[in-house]
């Protein structure tokens, strides 16, 4: 899953595309996490003729809190780490 702060750019959308994300920063989690998914996400990005700016990588979504400072930034996390970082604002 893909998080952000409220007032990221694509907040208000209830679903985005590779492509879309692909233009903003991340923090992306690392590969020892989850190898295979690591491998596809960057691999189809990649395929998309696109580059990603990973500026963080995460290896537990606690971590995400602390660095998702900024309205251009956004996070790759499991579905439970949303659950356990996940809050209004």
């Amino acid at each position: 899953m893909v998080v952000f702060l409220e007032a990221h750019a694509l907040a208000k959308r209830k679903s985005v595309t590779l492509d879309e994300v692909r233009a903003f920063p991340w923090i992306f989690f690392g590969r020892s996490l989850h190898r295979w998914l690591h491998h596809l996400i960057l691999r189809r990005a990649e395929l998309a003729r696109g580059t990603v700016r990973i500026v963080h990588r995460v290896d537990h979504a606690a971590h995400v809190q602390r660095l998702l400072i900024d309205d251009s930034l956004l996070a790759w996390v499991s579905p439970v780490g949303v659950e356990n970082i996940a809050r209004p604002g």
